[in-house]
């Protein structure tokens, strides 16, 4: 069973979520690195920007599918 990815925009903001549900990581920014998130959330979609480079997010979404 994956546990819950934890997500920190560049507010500090958290968000957890399960990795089954998120569809799509996109680059966003540059200065700092930031990646879009989008993840369903049972009405439909919603996006999240987090701090990071999306080679980093995407490997700690793997891992918490471990």
């Amino acid at each position: 069973m994956p546990s819950l990815v934890q997500l920190v925009n560049i507010h500090g903001h958290r968000l957890y979520v399960s990795p089954n549900f998120i569809r799509r990581l996109e680059p966003r920014g540059d200065e700092p690195p930031t990646t879009l998130v989008t993840f369903s959330d049972g009405d439909g979609e919603r996006a999240f920007e987090v701090v990071g480079e999306l080679d980093e997010i995407a490997a700690a979404v793997n891992a918490c599918m471990n």
